[in-house]
This record gives structure tokens, sequence and C-alpha cells, in this order.
């Protein structure tokens, strides 16, 4: 073996030759070489050697192989990383394997172009986030001296699925590819152990102690542990630091987040990813700025753009600066660098566009520079970082929600007003809601138009409310990832999405689904009766779902203003459960209502509405754990809300 200078044109040492033997498929032999004053390999100095080895035969040369390699020694002491044995403050970038028009599929031209852009930003580092990279990107790493942080793509995975030995086995092999590939590299910098996996249960932690001791075998390089919704660190993975991703999180939350991180581990560094996507409020262009009037449309339309981006370059500013005066900090990283595609519609990004396109990036998917390069760029080497002038709007209250609500309370005050039978009606079902299902089953008739009415009231009082609580949550990261896991489809979820951002279709779409869903409810009911050898018409059946459900008309009051009481955040959690607490209301009256139409015992109703609750929810359940482990991940993310 022989190293050389990068250029190939001196050589710096020899090893002396080894007789080796070919008598099994396979050999491993170990040579050392040892280098004197070895011009050692950073960020700023990328110095490279080139190693070869030759197999001889006499004076033949039967094979030749050779790569380029650097020296360097990182490591991670009392909240520190160290390079070379001096400490070093990460400036990095999250980064995507996804090229424009390529995806992942670019050549050594393109992505030796992209590190280039990276480096120019002044980033002496990269998280290489969701896939491994193409080879190429560390040998380019190596040459242009950055630091690459590699992780496996085990994201959001409950402890209960690292139980599967076939599982177990993928992941294993992924690492020990990754290993066997990259690990030479001295750009490689650290090896992450996942984000957000539930770090403290059994089998993800052994899982965890497994990897790394197969790290070690490898490479010398510190592991490290992600997290993002989760915050529960009382055990990282064995990891020898913490990558804290504070995407679209309120800087003010930062010290809390590293204290309560520093309070269990005080000696380990802490690196924090802070970073903002490019939101349009309420599914428009909003702009920020003072425009002149005298502008084209096309000139008016563009400024908006540009103050978009302003709001996504301001978010970030007060992040850094807030990260700026942090003690302690090991380093800092910007989410993302550019746009990428992502595998599911994405939610928070709105029906406008492409759904699959996540922007988040400082450049766009094109690579065209947005407000914030010029932040980062100036924090990262140094300059005098650019005057931004914008605000971050909040939410606001779609004029559908208090138009519509108020409809409803007028609505419902005219007939109750006018109608004396349906005043009379309202009493009994719930003052006296015994003699009211007696009557039905009775086959005492029922006004269809109050049953018809008080059916569209209680569908549309439910439509406004979901509506409200989607709408506010419609830039949630959690709740979308939530709605992946129930979406059946990519359709279906691209359904949703423009539900939840036009409230107006929301309200309308969910106002006949759930009036249709009363019949079929009100259909089983019938089919149940004749099983038990009763004749009710159908209609009563659908009265009494409706009339049972009638407890909402108390909530219409709410209906206008209860999007901007869950905007409160001190009243959020109360008016979701004001609303969980009506539909259990609910359910207790339709309870009734079946135990008296059938006239069965309270105990024989049990089981009827445990059949049919089993029927309906288990095959739901069946289907959605069958192909999206729903009860695997149900704990998961209700331990994340709950928190």
């Amino acid at each position: 073996m022989e190293l050389w200078d990068s250029d190939g044109k001196k050589m710096i040492t020899r090893s002396p030759k080894q007789l080796v033997y070919f008598d099994t498929i396979l050999l491993k032999k170990e040579i050392v070489l040892t280098v004197n004053e070895a011009e050692l390999w950073s960020p700023e100095h990328p110095n490279l050697y080139k190693l070869r080895a030759y197999l001889i035969q006499g004076e033949q040369v039967l094979d030749e192989y050779s790569l380029k390699i650097g020296i360097c020694e990182l490591e991670v002491y009392d909240k520190n990383i160290l390079l070379n044995g001096q400490p070093l403050f990460l400036q990095g970038v999250d980064w995507y394997e996804d090229y424009p028009n390529l995806g992942p599929t670019a050549g050594w031209d393109d992505i030796k172009a992209e590190a280039i852009k990276v480096k120019e930003l002044g980033a002496n580092a990269i998280r290489v986030v969701g896939t491994p990279p193409h080879p190429f990107l560390l040998d380019i790493c190596d040459e242009l001296g950055i630091l690459v942080f590699l992780e496996s793509p085990l994201y959001l995975i409950p402890d209960n699925r690292f139980r599967d030995q076939a599982f177990i086995q993928l992941v294993r092999n992924y690492y020990q590819e990754t290993l066997e590939r990259d690990a030479y590299h001295v750009s490689v910098a650290g090896w992450g152990l996942g984000c957000d996996l539930e770090f403290n249960k059994p089998n993800t932690k052994n899982l965890l102690q497994n990897l790394k001791q197969e790290i070690q075998k490898y490479s010398s390089r510190p592991t490290y542990s992600v997290f993002r919704h989760n915050r529960q660190f009382s055990w990282l993975g064995s990891a020898d630091f913490i990558y804290l991703d504070y995407f679209k999180k309120e800087p003010q939350d930062i010290f809390a987040f590293g204290e309560q991180f520093k309070t269990n581990y005080p000696n380990k560094p802490i690196i924090f990813s802070i970073g903002y996507p490019l939101l349009n409020l309420n599914n428009k262009l909003y702009s920020f700025s003072n425009m002149d009037n005298k502008k084209s449309s096309m000139s008016n339309l563009a400024t908006k753009s540009i103050d978009i981006e302003a709001t996504q370059a301001y978010q970030i500013q007060r992040a850094i600066l807030t990260l700026n005066s942090y003690p302690d900090l090991a380093g800092m990283f910007i989410y993302s660098f550019a746009d990428w595609t992502e595998a599911r519609p994405n939610l928070i990004f709105g029906p406008t566009g492409s759904p699959f396109i996540n922007k988040s990036g400082i450049v766009g998917r094109d690579r065209q520079r947005r407000t914030a390069y010029g932040l980062v760029y100036s924090e990262f080497r140094g300059g005098k970082p650019p005057i931004i002038s914008s605000r971050i709007r909040t939410c606001q209250n779609p004029i559908i929600y208090p138009v519509a609500g108020l409809a409803l309370v007028l609505l419902f005050l005219f007939n109750f007003n006018r109608n004396r039978r349906l005043r009379k009606n309202l009493r009994r079902i719930f003052i006296h809601s015994h003699g009211f299902y007696t009557e039905l089953r009775e086959n005492r008739k029922i006004s269809t138009w109050h049953t018809f009415l008080l059916s569209f009231l209680t569908c549309a009082a439910l439509s406004i409310f979901l509506s409200s609580i989607s709408f506010l949550l419609k830039h949630n990261f959690l709740f979308d990832e939530i709605l992946s896991l129930l979406s059946v489809s990519d359709t279906f979820k691209l359904v949703l999405i423009l539900l939840i951002w036009e409230p107006i279709w929301f309200i309308l779409i969910m106002t006949s689904v759930f009036i249709l869903l009363f019949a079929i409810f009100a259909f089983l009911l019938k089919i149940t009766a004749l099983a038990l050898g009763q004749r009710l018409p159908f209609s009563q059946f659908f009265t009494m779902s409706s009339w049972a459900s009638a407890n909402f008309v108390w909530l219409l009051p709410l209906v206008p203003i209860y999007f901007r009481i869950l905007m409160q955040p001190n009243l959020f959690a109360p008016a979701i459960w004001v609303f969980v607490s009506f539909c259990c209301w609910s359910y207790i009256r339709i309870f009734r209502g079946i135990k008296i139409l059938y006239a069965l015992s309270y105990f024989h109703t049990g089981i009827l509405v445990f059949i049919f609750c089993f029927l309906i929810f288990g095959s739901m359940g069946w289907y959605y754990d069958r192909n999206h482990a729903l009860f695997d991940y149900w704990t998961y993310y209700w331990n994340l809300i709950a928190r």
C-alpha cells in the first residue's frame, strides 16, 4: 500500500510487501501506514491524500485500487464538538437529495454544483435527511470541506414495530451497508440513530444499543439522536449528542426546549435546527409592505410573493437572534437548504400549486435564492445582517364561520318561536325523553320537517366545529402526519386538504355526509328491528337518531364564535373537551333511544350496541391496523398529543 498526495505526484509513505494466500473466497488483510506530520483535513483546509493498494505477483501488477482519504479527528468532549482537538461550531443546513427535474438521479456535475452552493452559503456541514445520499456527494464533500451527518430513515417509529424481527433485520442491513460504503469518508461527521423514536422503550433501546456497537466497528465518529415532536430525554439511544429539530416553533420556546434537555444531560453538546415554511394564510397571498397601487397586477403579485419570503426570513432571523444568546450551543442548522418533494401530500401548504412540494428551503426547488438566503449568508459568514421589514400575520377567522353560524341560529330561533309543536317536542326530548321514544315505538308520527330541521342543524353544527378545528390546525405538522396515517390514499388526503383549506366546501360536503350517515345508521337500526321481529318503519329510526342528537342545538350560540375561541391558547383544550362531551352525551341519548325502541333491558341494549360498534369500528380498525399499523402508531401519537 502507498499513500500519495492528492495529485498523485508525490508519495508520502508505503508499506513493505506482504505475502497473501488466496485459499478462500474472501481475504482480509490489515496493513498499517505511518504518516509523520500529516496535513489534517478541516472545512477550511480540506487536505486529501490518495491511497493506493497493489496486488503483485513477481514484478507484475495484477490489480490496483485507489481512493482519496483525509486525516482528521472528530470527537465530543464536555459540551463541545472538537475537530483536530479544537472546538468547532457547526453551521449547516438540512438537505434532501431532490434535484430539480432529476429527483435523486443526478450525476456528478449536478451534485457538485449543489455542494458548491452550500459551501458558498458559508455552511461547514449538511445533515442528509430522509434517504442515503449518492456516493458522489461524500466524495465531493471530502474535496470541498463539508462535514456530513448521515442518518437512517427511522422517523416516528413506535416501539412495537421493533418487535418485528424482519423489520429489525432491515434496519441492521441498512446501517451495515451504509457503514461499509461511507465510513472511510473523512467528511462523515456523525451517524444518526433515528428521529422521534421512543428511545426509553425496551425494544427501541435494545436495537439502538446494538446499532451503536455496530457503528463503532466501522467508524470512530460520534452518534446523535434527533428530537422533533418527542421531548422525552430520559434516554438518548447511547447518542453522543442531541439534534433538536426546532422546525416551525416559536423562538421563545428554544430556551425551555434546550434547558429541558440540559437538565438530564448537562455535559452533552446540543445542536439546534431552525426553519420556517413559506405559508399562504387562508389560501391566499398576503402582502406585508406598502404597495404602490399604480403598479401592474403582475408586479403586485411578485411583490406579494417577495413579502411571503420576507415573512419566512423574519421568522428565521428571530430564531437566530435567540440562538445567538443561547449558552453552550454547539451548532446551528437551517431547515432546509432547498424545497423538496415529499412522499405524501402536505396539508400545511394547501391545495395551491403542488401539495407534494415542501416549500421550506432558503432556495426554491429551482435553486432561486429567497430572502432568507441573504440572512443565513450574512450569519454564516459574519457579515452585516439585512434589514427585513415584515411581521407575522396570524391565521384569520374565515367569514363563513360567523355567517353560517348566525344563519343556523336564526333558522332555529325562527322555527322555534313560530312553531309551538317544535317547542313542545324539544321540551319532551330533553325532560321526558322516555315518553318521546315510547311514542316513536308505538309509531306515533313526528313532523318530518322538524326532524329534517334538527338533523340539518346538528349536522351543519358538527361540520362547522370540525372545520374550525381542522382549519386552525392546518399548519400543524403533527396533525398533518396523523392525517397521513388515516388517509387510505394520496387522492383521499388531497380531497381532505382541499376541504380543510376551503371551509365553505367542508361545511357543505360534510353536512351532506353527516345526514347520509344518519340515514345509514337508521337503515342499520331498521335491519336490526326486522331481525328482532319488529315492524317499525325506517322514518321512526331516522327520527330517533335526529332527535337524540338534538342536544347539539344547545351549542348553536357557540357556532359563530367557536373558531375565535379555539384561537385562544388557554381556551383551545376546553373548547375541544366541550365538543367531545356533547358527542358523548349524544351517544348516551342514542343508547337510551335504542333501548326504548327495541324494548330491551340495559344489558341486552349494551350487547347490541357493542355488536354495532364492533362491526363498524372493528372493521375500520382492522383495515387501518393491517395497512397502516394504526394501533402501534395510535399510542405513539396520543402520547405526543398528551404532552
